[in-house]
């Protein structure tokens, strides 16, 4: 779920759009059918994006270089930037070659051993950096509307199984779509650079949001997660303006504590 927001968050990008714009999406789990749909709510303007998630009790804001994931029931911040990338892929290569010294004493059984469940959780377990499974995307003749916009069902899938639904809607219907794609490309870069800091710990399908835009040409309105061919939850679009933001919404709360991530057997960074 986590990967379609930032999906939809990449596409709010815009770095020409002085007006700034706003977008909000209906989240809906359906294995809790009684539930009602959460709200997301997005905000962007001159390259800065801020997405608000869980009814507003998490917010992530990319400024600059820098993203900043909030907590806002224990006030805290999250801060990762360009040093906690070097500080943090110092430190998973440090592990990696810790773990390899370690396999290499192992008797030939025991390393296999090891070597299979590592491969069965992605390369070096949490660290693994074996690349994600490819994905195909498939253009179905099925259309749907969405917040009023007509759009065109394309399936995609990863090895041979469904694993996300995507109606796709002109970009030039969606408020702020002509101006994505640049920005689009920045952010990219910006997680592939997290990625390779990380040692490849986030090798997933968040650093290639941007490049699936080229598979679709057009903006997903509507956004289906599949497992085992059924569906297990949707982001949906409710509605899209331009707008003024102030610049305040781009910064964190100054009375929030402020730390960069944890590392195993580490504590937390304090930065005030």
């Amino acid at each position: 779920m986590m990967r379609s927001l930032l999906l939809v968050t990449v596409l709010l990008a815009s770095s020409k759009a002085s007006a700034g714009a706003y977008i909000e999406m209906a989240q809906k789990d359906f294995d809790d059918a009684k539930a009602a749909p959460k709200t997301n709510k997005l905000w962007a303007d001159t390259g800065k994006l801020r997405l608000d998630m869980e009814e507003g009790k998490n917010s992530v804001i990319f400024k600059g270089e820098t993203m900043y994931a909030i907590d806002h029931a224990s006030k805290r911040v999250s801060v990762i930037d360009k040093q906690t990338m070097e500080q943090v892929g110092a430190q998973m290569k440090q592990m990696q070659a810790q773990m390899q010294e370690r396999m290499a004493q192992m008797p030939p059984e025991q390393r296999a051993q090891v070597e299979k469940m590592m491969a069965q959780h992605g390369g070096m377990g949490a660290m693994g950096n074996a690349a994600p499974p490819p994905r195909t995307f498939k253009q179905t003749s099925r259309t749907e509307q969405v917040a009023g916009k007509p759009c065109t069902i394309w399936e995609v899938s990863e090895n041979g199984a469904k694993v996300e639904e995507m109606c796709v809607a002109p970009m030039n219907a969606v408020t702020g779509g002509a101006e994505v794609l640049a920005a689009l490309k920045n952010l990219g870069k910006m997680f592939e650079g997290i990625s390779q800091q990380m040692g490849g710990a986030m090798g997933d399908r968040m650093t290639e949001s941007w490049r699936e835009l080229d598979q679709v040409k057009g903006f997903p309105v509507l956004t289906r997660d599949f497992e085992n061919g059924k569906a297990k939850s949707e982001q949906r679009l409710v509605t899209s303006r331009t707008e003024a933001v102030p610049a305040s919404s781009f910064e964190p709360p100054a009375s929030y504590k402020t730390e960069r991530p944890e590392m195993p057997g580490q504590q937390p960074k304090k930065t005030k």
